[in-house]
């Protein structure tokens, strides 16, 4: 449609804006904080457009990253690898995953599913680690806001203001956070977030250690 080259060649600001105006928000609501969770959006490769991808935004903030994963087994292993080695290539340290919405019961029940992703990291991925698994919420997924199309978003010239907390917002992070509780290793999470910013190279084997494309394995 005409007008639309221009509106993109005005999204592709000169140094990166966008990152540069990430960071700073970051920083911004980091102070005093101990810990700050940068919270994704969609894949790892969303914002590569204009440079400010969230592997982008993790290498700016120097932040490492924990894969919020599919349910399921094979689609679980095959996503989170998807989204990891985007992460590693730009040496961004991935710790690992907890993966979402995973069915009470069945072959693919949150008992088999943990057993089967444990094995796969264990085999294939030593350095990373399953932290959890969510169980599907009916009540949570019924207080969820439905999602809606971004294709005719535009960015407001003023930001708005977040505003506080409604009961509904309270509910949903009660909710979230009671299931967190139950399923989640916590504790191993800031254990190895900690490791990480102080090693960050450990986490960068498998990247290293990947086949590539003319090497010895593709000469036999």
């Amino acid at each position: 449609p005409a007008g639309e080259s221009s509106e993109l060649e005005r999204t592709l600001p000169a140094g990166h804006k966008q990152l540069d105006e990430c960071v700073a928000a970051v920083e911004r609501i980091s102070a005093g904080k101990k810990l700050t969770i940068i919270d994704g959006v969609g894949y790892p490769a969303v914002g590569s457009i204009v440079g400010c991808s969230s592997a982008d935004i993790a290498v700016a903030c120097g932040a490492p990253v924990l894969i919020v994963g599919k349910a399921g087994i094979g689609d679980a292993v095959d996503s989170f690898n998807l989204c990891a080695r985007y992460f590693e290539m730009q040496r961004v340290p991935v710790l690992g995953g907890i993966f979402n919405k995973v069915a009470p019961t069945g072959f693919y029940g949150i008992d088999n599913c943990r057993k089967y992703l444990r094995m796969y990291m264990a085999v294939s991925r030593p350095r990373q680690r399953v932290y959890g698994l969510i169980p599907q919420h009916e009540a949570l997924a019924a207080m969820a806001a439905e999602e809606t199309c971004g294709i005719a978003y535009k960015r407001p010239k003023d930001k708005p203001s977040a505003g506080p907390l409604t009961a509904a917002d309270k509910q949903v992070l009660e909710a979230v956070a009671q299931l967190f509780r139950e399923n989640v290793d916590m504790q191993a999470i800031l254990a190895d977030l900690k490791a990480a910013l102080e090693n960050p190279a450990e986490w960068l084997q498998v990247a290293d250690a990947l086949p590539v494309f003319g090497g010895d394995s593709a000469k036999k």
